[in-house]
């Protein structure tokens, strides 16, 4: 069975990506990484809202009545209202038998299924876990990359791999890989703090393909970013603001010329037959119209070409039409 490279599938996939310009060329590069491992205060996500759940809780602690609600959380009582509607719908909450002997009121309480739920709240609590990390330095945001693939920076020089380059310079603040897990975290989980940031000191890159594009006259060069086999216009919009392809110093060889004709062929080969323009008609007016000709053929006896005209079947025809016709009472 035949295998193909990972250039060869590239090319067969993205040969074609670019309208205008020719696939040239596949080229190794390497990207910056940087392997860090995060300690940070994360929390699993709740399915309840935070408002139904601070509501649900202070109802468990015997408060009852919507304005001592209101004036405990510092919100406006519509507000509060709206949140014990919907746990009314929700089945989390019901009216009770009045606890004040003064208002007569009915209270808040909470149903089978509330104390359930204001239970399964209260459980999830933050905790401090180590989550391991790649930062892709061109992008500067953490990526779900392999760890595994990375390869040392020193190995991708000796294996002749073309830098791309980073974004910036220096360590990674609390403060950017707090945005950074907060823009990729998971659904499940909440990032609330990062206690601390350890980040391998040797520099790592990642193996990625570049796809080198140029149109006819190879004046207009373009890369593309293959990373894990799929073309990312995020990492070719950040290379063009770095320089595209004359900052990494990648250019394109002017295409072969195309080879000439011999002159000696081309003074020795002549048209079959003359264009109307040229070859004016001579026959009279009254005759009737010459039908046309069956194109020459073409013989090569001696190495030069010469034309040789054929007489058509429908000249012999009109020669034997112009005969006398025998006369009456003649013997043929």
């Amino acid at each position: 069975m035949p295998t193909f490279s990972p250039n060869s599938l590239l090319a067969a996939r993205f040969r074609n990506a670019r309208p205008v310009h020719e696939l040239i060329t596949i080229i190794d590069a390497a990207l910056p990484v940087a392997l860090l491992t995060a300690e940070v205060l994360a929390q699993d996500s709740k399915r309840l809202p935070l408002m139904n759940e601070f509501v649900l809780r202070l109802v468990d602690h015997n408060m009852t009545s919507v304005n001592r609600i209101s004036g405990t959380l510092g919100l406006p009582k519509t507000m509060v209202d709206q949140t014990v509607a919907s746990l009314f719908r929700t089945d989390d909450l019901m009216w009770g038998p009045p606890t004040d002997d003064e208002t007569r009121t009915p209270g808040l309480r909470l149903t089978a299924k509330g104390r359930i739920t204001a239970r399964e709240a209260a459980d999830i609590v933050p905790v401090r876990v180590s989550q391991p990390l790649v930062l892709d330095q061109m992008l500067w945001k953490a990526v779900p990359y392999d760890r595994r693939i990375t390869l040392q920076r020193g190995q991708a020089e000796e294996d002749g791999m073309i830098m791309l380059p980073a974004a910036r310079s220096g360590r990674v603040d609390d403060g950017d890989i707090t945005a950074l897990l907060r823009e990729n975290g998971t659904t499940d989980r909440e990032v609330l703090q990062v206690k601390s940031i350890h980040q391998t000191k040797a520099r790592r890159v990642l193996p990625v393909k570049l796809l080198v594009y140029a149109d006819q006259d190879r004046a207009d060069i373009q890369l593309g970013v293959a990373v894990d086999g799929e073309l990312s216009q995020t990492h070719e919009l950040a290379l063009i603001g770095h320089g595209g392809a004359q900052a990494l110093g990648i250019t394109v060889a002017p295409p072969p010329e195309r080879p000439a004709l011999d002159p000696e062929l081309e003074r020795t080969v002549s048209p079959c037959r003359r264009s109307p323009s040229t070859a004016p008609s001579r026959q009279p007016r009254s005759s009737p119209p010459r039908p046309p000709s069956r194109p020459c053929r073409q013989t090569k006896p001696t190495g030069r070409w010469r034309t040789r005209s054929v007489p058509s079947a429908s000249s012999s025809t009109r020669r034997s039409s112009t005969r006398p016709s025998p006369m009456p009472g003649a013997v043929s």
